[in-house]
């Protein structure tokens, strides 16, 4: 099984001239999101975004290789709907779209990743990038394909979307008994602040603000930057430099978000 965040960004290498045709930015799927028809590719300086029929790559490492140029096509079917959110055909509202899971050599899908939960593909009744419609047993679905937690199954990680939120995460500071003075004490339990409540508080909207901000982006979060990049004349990025949120939201303001995913990747 592959992820489609697993592919993008990867660079696009033609075995018959040795020259780069573009970077991968998005999946192209069939309706109803049922299969993966190809890769949409970026180019510098061009405004064309042709299509890479998925059975014409040869080599999916590093980067991903195939026979010559003229292998890219016209797109054809709807783009990966990263950020979409998501609903049953009651309309209840699920989660955000983060992920799709497909096999490699058919290019059928298996499940979506919506949040940090697994549903089945043949739910998706519908799929635009306003939104996807599943079906009414979604929600039953959610709670039986819910990701294991961190500890209790390795392999939950090989389906959970690339980017992390551990780096928002804001560590409570912890002093030591015999340093605080009476002043600083509690009079009473009623009065006695709860960390725990707090800690919850602040990742909850740490997570909150970074998925309404970034939504299909936030998995640039982690990837270095491969040159320096400009905004209105000015230094956006320098080559190196690692994306965070910071650099996500200058991207955001400034419009930038496609450039930055074309140039940053996975070291």
């Amino acid at each position: 099984m592959l992820k489609v965040t697993d592919i993008l960004s990867k660079c696009v290498l033609s075995i018959s001239d040795a020259k780069a045709m573009g970077v991968i930015a998005n999946a192209y799927m069939s309706e109803k999101l049922k299969r993966l028809r190809g890769w949409l590719v970026v180019q510098d300086e061009s405004d064309e975004e042709p299509l890479l029929p998925r059975d014409r790559i040869i080599g999916n490492g590093d980067a991903v290789t195939v026979m010559h140029p003229a292998v890219l096509r016209q797109p054809k079917g709807e783009p990966c709907p990263f950020g979409a959110k998501v609903y049953d055909s009651l309309g209840k509202y699920i989660g955000i779209f983060r992920d799709l899971l497909f096999e490699e050599k058919s290019g059928f899908t298996t499940s979506l990743v919506v949040e940090e939960a697994l549903l089945p593909a043949e739910l998706v009744l519908s799929a635009s990038a306003d939104g996807v419609i599943l079906r009414a047993e979604a929600h039953a679905s959610l709670r039986t394909h819910k990701a294991p937690r961190k500890g209790k199954n390795r392999k939950a990680k090989d389906y959970l979307p690339t980017f992390s939120l551990s780096e928002t995460d804001l560590p409570e500071s912890s002093i030591p008994e015999e340093v605080i003075s009476e002043e600083q004490a509690p009079s009473s339990l009623a009065d006695a602040p709860l960390p725990s409540e707090r800690k919850e508080s602040k990742l909850y909207k740490s997570k909150e603000s970074v998925f309404s901000l970034y939504g299909d982006y936030a998995f640039l979060l982690g990837r270095k930057v491969h040159k320096d990049l400009y905004a209105q004349g000015e230094l956006l990025a320098e080559k190196g430099r690692y994306v965070d949120e910071a650099l996500l939201e200058q991207a955001r303001c400034k419009g930038k978000l496609v450039e930055l995913t074309v140039n940053s990747g996975k070291e």
